[in-house]
């Protein structure tokens, strides 16, 4: 057994929280006759059924999100109130129902692929070894807002018109010390609203709201599959539509993570360089079952290791 996961029981920690919070001030809005705009539906109704509905995804090649994903229950696709409510369930359901595997990439491997030209490499040149997989850096990228990242979720998808589509999910270390909403906070949200007591309700909900800030620490992007397309293309075309100052962080994370796939189709089917998959310590968490206990994990090591000299000049 080797240390936990923890990043994605965070996500789903704080989406949770999130969807219990939009529920709470939906219903005390209405009830004041007040404009709402949080989401109408349903993952700020039916929140607190998608741990189990997560722990049950079946493993599975298939990709047919229509059928086996309840976009209407768990995702309001028609919603633009935040992208953090979609991406994270989606990406959080494509990984535990295609793969629930994690590669740790080691540091001198990191230096390496990002300092590993692209140019020329083609979109249809990638081959992701899953569906959905998680990636966790040992050493964090940085954008220009002195965020750190050490994870990316990679989700591959058959979007309704034909298309493919390659979406990311880039988590920041903010979500780490985020402390969940205990039961009895909720419940006594739950009461007041029940009871109709709005305006303690409303001192509640904004009590928990100051908990909970409204920038998760998730950076969320896409590539269309266009086999031809170049990566580098696809690169800045991802930066132009992303309006935050991360184009470091996003662009380095995701040349490392297809380096790291281009570099292990390289490899011999038996080689120490990836280790055996391994599962992983539960983490510990205030719900139950962590989304991540059935997480399988290898670490990916550099053929060719750094000097203290080398790692300084990357």
């Amino acid at each position: 057994m080797i240390k936990p996961v923890t990043v994605l029981e965070k996500a789903l920690l704080f989406w949770e929280d999130q969807q219990f919070l939009y529920g709470a001030a939906l219903q005390i809005k209405k009830a004041r006759g007040e404009d709402v705009t949080y989401p109408t539906g349903g993952p700020t109704v039916y929140w607190s059924e998608f741990r189990t509905y997560l722990q049950n995804a079946v493993l599975d090649k298939s990709n047919d999100i229509a059928d086996k994903f309840g976009l209407d229950t768990y995702i309001d696709a028609t919603n633009d109130h935040d992208y953090f409510t979609g991406m994270t369930a989606f990406s959080l359901y494509m990984w535990a129902k295609s793969s629930r595997r994690v590669f740790r990439m080691e540091h001198d491997l990191q230096l390496l692929l990002e300092a590993t030209s692209l140019e020329g490499v083609t979109i249809g040149d990638i081959r992701f070894p899953f569906e959905s997989f998680l990636v966790e850096f040992e050493e964090p990228f940085k954008d220009e807002n002195y965020r750190y990242f050490n994870h990316i979720l990679i989700t591959s998808l058959d979007l309704d018109d034909g298309r493919v589509c390659i979406e990311f999910v880039l988590f920041a270390n903010t979500l780490f010390p985020y402390v969940a909403f205990s039961p009895m906070e909720k419940a006594e949200l739950t009461k007041a609203i029940v009871r109709k007591k709005w305006d303690r309700a409303t001192t509640l909900a904004l009590k928990l709201q100051a908990r909970h800030p409204r920038a998760p620490g998730a950076l969320f992007s896409s590539i269309p599959l266009e086999p031809d397309k170049l990566l580098s293309d696809a690169f800045k075309q991802m930066e132009g539509d992303n309006p935050e100052p991360t184009h470091y962080a996003f662009t380095a994370a995701l040349r490392a993570t297809i380096g790291m796939c281009m570099y292990m189709r390289t490899l011999p089917s038996s080689t120490h360089l990836i280790s055996p998959w391994e599962k992983t310590y539960k983490v510990l968490t205030p719900r139950g079952k962590a989304v991540s206990d059935d997480a399988q994990v290898c670490s990916v090591y550099s053929s060719f290791k750094l000097s203290v000299r080398e790692k300084e000049v990357f």
